[in-house]
């Protein structure tokens, strides 16, 4: 057993996620459970409210064997494992209560007298509040983009763009931000978003940036994507992302390339 202290209020509702590894025994010989112990209240309730109260304090979420529809996306990996690994997701109701202990309980599947030694690793245990989970993320917006200069690029088809981005998005609600580049074009395309670099803030200065050359009367087109990274990292979902697209032609005659 392996019990880690809460002390906070529950929400009615629950989910759980657990990424384990068993090594040194069957895998399927054993079971792993978790098990969460509430402080002693007469008011605590499993469940619905014409559920008796746990004598004990102990209660044991039930297995999700698939995220529920709702959250297929957020939880995918419920059901998934590799490389040894397992992956699994559990719910858990309660009424009038207040958190005390998590733990991670091996057991046998058949009793024996028989000792085991075994190793069980711990990836990732997740407690999240499911009203939290099922609501839509604040969305990032505002972004704007200044102190653009261009340069020669390294090579004679390129330039090299830098430029400052900013946006707004909620204080606190994210622990950092990836500002990533769909990639420049001038032509009709898509390309994989490549990562620029992370910002602690809603600033981020990108230097260097290769894009194409255009040639005269051509005009290209620049995505940048600010995806925030969520303090309980759950993912957002791309059309929460900021965006800005940036359209730049060939400088008219009198236009240096170095920005002036």
């Amino acid at each position: 057993m392996w019990p880690q202290g809460l002390m906070m209020p529950a929400p009615p509702k629950l989910f759980l996620t657990l990424l384990y590894k068993l090594e040194g025994l069957q895998p399927d010989d054993f079971a792993v459970a978790l098990e969460v112990t509430t402080w002693d209240s007469g008011t605590c309730l499993e469940g619905n409210p014409t559920s008796l109260p746990e004598p004990n304090g102990r209660h044991y979420p039930r297995f999700l064997p698939a995220p529920p529809p709702g959250l297929a996306k957020l939880l995918a990996a419920c059901h998934r494992g590799s490389h040894g690994w397992t992956s699994r997701c559990y719910e858990l109701e309660l009424q009038d209560c207040s958190l005390r202990d998590l733990s991670v309980i091996v057991s046998r599947q058949q009793p024996s007298p028989q000792e085991t030694s075994f190793t069980c690793l711990l990836g990732e245990v997740r407690v999240l509040d499911t009203a939290s989970v099922a609501a839509s993320p604040p969305q990032v917006h505002s972004v704007t983009a200044s102190q653009l200069w261009w340069q020669e690029g390294p090579e004679p088809e390129e330039l090299s763009l830098s430029l400052t981005l900013r946006w707004s998005f909620p204080p606190g609600r994210a622990g950092c931000f990836r500002v990533l580049s769909q990639g420049a074009r001038c032509r009709r395309g898509q390309t994989a978003p490549q990562l620029l670099g992370l910002a602690q803030g809603c600033l981020f200065r990108a230097v260097g940036v290769p894009v194409p050359r255009p040639m005269p009367g051509q005009s290209c087109r620049l995505e940048l994507l600010v995806e925030p990274v969520l303090r309980d990292e759950l993912p957002v979902d791309p059309d929460r992302w900021g965006r800005l697209v940036l359209v730049y032609s060939a400088p008219g005659s009198g236009t240096s390339s170095d920005g002036h």
